[in-house]
C-alpha cells in the first residue's frame, strides 16, 4: 500500500487543500518581507528551538512574556500558522502506526 501510494503520489491526489496546491503551482515571485518585529523575533526563537521539544519553545515564550508583557512573543501555534502563510508550506500529519507502534 505504502509503495503504491508513493509511486502514484501527485498534487491532485493528496491531502493538500486547493489553496495549498495553487500556491505550490504558482509561487510568489516577490521577496518575503516580514515587517513586524515581534513576528521576526518569534520566528528566530522558533528556529533556535527547532531541534528541541515543543515545551522548550513554550518556555521561551513564557519567560519572554513575563519579562516583556508589552511585546508578547507568538505562541507556537501562531508562529507555525505565520510560517504556513508566509511560505505556503503546511504540515500534513499521518498516523504511521496503524495497529501498534514500537520505538527502537
Amino acid at each position: 500500500d505504502y509503495i503504491h501510494a508513493v509511486e502514484t503520489a501527485s498534487l491532485d491526489n493528496g491531502d493538500l487543500s486547493e489553496d495549498v496546491v495553487d500556491r505550490i503551482r504558482n509561487p510568489p515571485q516577490s521577496t518575503l518581507n516580514i515587517s513586524d518585529p515581534n513576528d521576526v523575533y518569534s520566528l528566530k526563537q522558533f528556529l533556535a528551538a527547532q531541534h528541541s521539544s515543543q515545551q522548550t519553545y513554550h518556555d521561551f515564550q513564557l519567560n519572554h512574556n513575563e519579562r516583556y508583557p508589552q511585546d508578547p512573543m507568538l505562541s507556537l501555534e501562531q508562529v507555525k500558522s505565520r510560517i504556513a502563510a508566509w511560505t505556503g508550506v503546511e504540515t500534513i500529519e499521518q498516523d504511521m502506526c496503524r495497529r501498534f507502534c514500537m520505538a527502537f
